[in-house]
C-alpha cells in the first residue's frame, strides 16, 4: 500500500471514533456544515486565501478535501 492509501484507511476509522462518535449521529453533518459555513464567514485572519479547516474533521489540516466547502 502507499502512503496514501494508508491515510484514507486511517482516516475513515479514525472517522467513526473521533469526538466520541457524535459524527454518527443523525443530522450531525447538518448542524457541523452550519456551523463550518459560520466559522468560515467569522474568519477574518490571514489565511492568504485559504479557508479555515472543518472544525471536526478527522482528515489531514494540509488536505484540501479537509477544508470547509
Amino acid at each position: 500500500m502507499t502512503y496514501p492509501i494508508v491515510e484514507r484507511q486511517v482516516q475513515a476509522q479514525v472517522d467513526k471514533i473521533a469526538f466520541f462518535g457524535i459524527r454518527q449521529a443523525p443530522g450531525f453533518s447538518t448542524l457541523d456544515g452550519i456551523f463550518n459555513t459560520l466559522v468560515q464567514q467569522l474568519d477574518h485572519g490571514d489565511n492568504a486565501g485559504r479557508q479555515p479547516p472543518n472544525v471536526f474533521s478527522t482528515g489531514r489540516m494540509d488536505d484540501p478535501r479537509s477544508a470547509v466547502l
